[in-house]
């Protein structure tokens, strides 16, 4: 009797002390995820704040840059004496903020614009000096955005079509804009026209009827406009450049629905369009205040400033996205687990206590009639023997299980970063175009001047032009290492298409290196996306004849003297081969152990994205890349995949 309470006692004790491990384990681990949660998602917070603020500063430096132009400096109160060379650059110039940040209209108005006043020369009430809106104005046209693009003055000629063009309210903030101007910044400062004054108003109703001719919704043609003033010669205030962007284009720079645009000076909040913001933590978003009912969420200071009412984002995620989190899952299900196996050995260890006990008492009538019952004895010994077995096994399972369930999450976790940081790849390359788009215009102004001051500088120009081009491929290579989203495939006669791009792209090979074809498919044809796989083709053999280069570009490792490239096709069980073969000097085993990893190259001039993006292609296609090597003897990379596209496939790049 006191063996069995002892018994039962002992195994009580030891499940509460296995329990309350387990829940101080699952607290430390709830706790953990917890602050990784908020740490990732204030990262993910600041990279969308570089994003929105590399927005605001385009627009910032544009319109700073438009103040600057000596034309501007001393135009005119109904901009009659802009010139043409003037005028081009701040087409330029307002083509690039509407393509880039989707400006609507940009305004040209003199400092003591006042729109209830008429005007003596036009008879009219004042009117800006300047304005250009062609990709906005006279909505209803049926005019692409190409066509506006091209042809400014044909849209300004075209009669009126759709809604009217309501610019009361636009007018009203100018003239506020340049009260404040006149009060403020009425002189150019020390630090001259590289740091003017910018500022905001609250949203109004403008005459950019885009989405307004659909809806006819006010919210629709509902915008903000940002202004810096330009001064004359003499450093005095003459007036002042303002853009105007609808809020609907505002709200299309915030990335993700967790974020929020707040100046609450103007008492202006935009959110994304996908917004996952609470409707509870919207008052706190207006205050520009943390919510403190989130497990995330907070605000943080704009990077440009606006002189009147500075700009705050403001960052919350809904406490079930926390709940939801691979982190928080992995903890709740090791908890659960953990807490199923102790009531399991548990049940297991009470199951033996009575079994025991039933033996015991069993081995004591039968000790009585030891000799006549010596057989039973023994017998009930190898069951008790058994079971102990049995629970030494479950013991070992248990400590197996748990180990597995550690490496488990240890992958997860690493899994969630290399996702984060793909995420991250896709966006810094996609922002890197914005400033590439600024240097492009910067490149054809000045060939444009030095053309017409007949002054040579092609050879630089040139290597300027060239740089943007590398620059872009880099984008293009970043882009296509980063992308998940499904093929766009046709069906093409691969043997066709591969001639063709050989040709096209023959003039960037070296003249010394031999290709030879060997196109064995004849007319077959294959689904594939054609431009993502001419970047895959096209990496592969510049990566082929780069690799026979020496450090300074010459073609003199290979075998044989001659650089060669075999470029062949073929049919085979896994669908369709393409295979690039050089008679460069190989790969050794640990370059060739790392070629798949990103930002590994052994170039002084490569990103190390090239293997990995062309790699990641052939994945979208349902196929892969193989890769041979000898070293002194080169290298066969060759590109497989299906000859058709299966919809389970494309359902999984999707």
């Amino acid at each position: 009797m006191k063996l069995r309470l002892f018994g039962l006692t002992a195994i009580l004790a030891t499940t509460v002390l296995l329990s309350t491990a387990i829940l101080l384990q699952w607290k430390t681990s709830h706790e953990l995820a917890r602050e990784e949660f908020i740490k990732d998602a204030k990262a993910e917070t600041r990279n969308e704040a570089v994003v929105i603020e590399r927005a605001f500063r385009s627009i910032y430096e544009n319109l700073r840059t438009l103040s600057s132009l000596p034309g501007v400096r001393e135009l005119d109160r109904h901009g009659t004496n802009i010139t043409t060379e003037a005028k081009v650059t701040i087409q330029q110039v307002y083509n690039n903020l509407a393509s880039s940040v989707s400006v609507s209209e940009v305004y040209f108005t003199p400092i003591d614009f006042d729109p209830d006043k008429i005007d003596p020369v036009t008879a009219k009430r004042e009117e800006p000096a300047l304005m250009f809106d062609e990709l906005v104005l006279n909505a209803g046209l049926k005019m692409t955005h190409e066509e506006r693009f091209n042809s400014p003055e044909a849209v300004k000629a075209a009669t009126t079509v759709g809604p009217d063009e309501v610019e009361t309210f636009e007018y009203i903030q100018l003239k506020d804009h340049a009260a404040w101007l006149k009060a403020n910044a009425a002189t150019l400062s020390a630090k001259g026209t590289l740091d003017v004054p910018f500022i905001a108003g609250p949203e109004v109703i403008t005459c950019d009827n885009t989405v307004y001719v659909s809806s006819h919704w006010n919210p629709d043609r509902s915008g903000i406009i940002f202004s810096v003033p330009y001064y004359g010669v003499d450093g005095e205030l003459r007036g002042m450049v303002s853009a105007i962007i609808l809020t609907t284009a505002i709200k299309e720079l915030i990335h993700k629905g967790q974020y929020a645009l707040v100046n609450t000076g103007n008492s202006y909040l935009a959110t994304s369009p996908s917004s996952t913001i609470p409707a509870s933590a919207l008052v706190f978003a207006q205050q520009s205040r943390p919510d403190p009912t989130l497990i995330y969420s907070e605000t943080i200071a704009f990077g440009v400033r606006d002189w009147r009412n500075p700009w705050t984002i403001w960052a919350g995620l809904p406490n079930s996205e926390f709940a939801a989190s691979k982190n928080a899952i992995l903890a709740d299900r090791t908890r659960n687990t953990n807490l199923l196996v102790v009531g399991l050995l548990t049940a297991a260890a009470l199951g033996g206590l009575l079994v025991s006990d039933r033996l015991l008492r069993q081995s004591n009538a039968l000790a009585e009639n030891a000799r006549a019952k010596g057989a039973e004895a023994v017998e009930a010994a190898e069951h008790l023997q058994a079971l102990n077995d049995d629970v030494t096994r479950l013991n070992l399972e248990l400590s197996t299980k748990i180990k597995q369930l550690s490496d488990a999450q240890d992958e997860i976790i690493s899994k969630g970063k290399m996702a984060q940081l793909g995420q991250l790849v896709a966006m810094v390359a996609h922002e890197i175009r914005n400033p590439l788009g600024g240097i492009r215009t910067a490149a054809f102004l000045l060939r444009r001047k030095l053309a017409a001051a007949n002054i040579d500088h092609d050879s630089i120009l040139g290597r300027v032009e060239s740089g943007i081009a590398r620059c872009d491929n880099i984008i293009t290579q970043l882009l296509d290492f980063s992308r998940s989203s499904k093929p766009s495939v046709e069906l093409i006669v691969l043997d066709d298409w591969m001639e063709k791009i050989l040709e096209e792209e023959a003039s960037s090979i070296p003249a010394a290196v031999n290709i030879t074809c060997n196109l064995g498919l004849g007319g077959a044809s294959c689904e594939f996306d054609s431009q993502r796989l001419r970047r895959a083709i096209i990496n592969l053999v510049s990566n082929a004849y780069e690799a026979m280069m020496d450090s300074n570009k010459v073609l003199s490792n290979c075998v044989g003297g001659v650089p060669s490239i075999s470029i062949t096709t073929r049919k085979t069980g896994r669908g369709v081969e393409i295979e690039i073969e050089d008679n460069g000097p190989g790969m050794t085993a640990d370059v060739l152990a790392r070629i798949r990893e990103p930002l590994f190259t052994t170039k002084s001039f490569g990103t190390g994205l090239g293997v990995p993006a062309v790699e990641k292609i052939a994945e979208l296609h349902g196929g892969g890349l193989d890769v041979a090597t000898v070293v002194g003897r080169g290298t066969r990379f060759t590109l497989w995949m299906p000859m058709r596209q299966s919809s389970d496939h494309q359902q999984r790049a999707a």
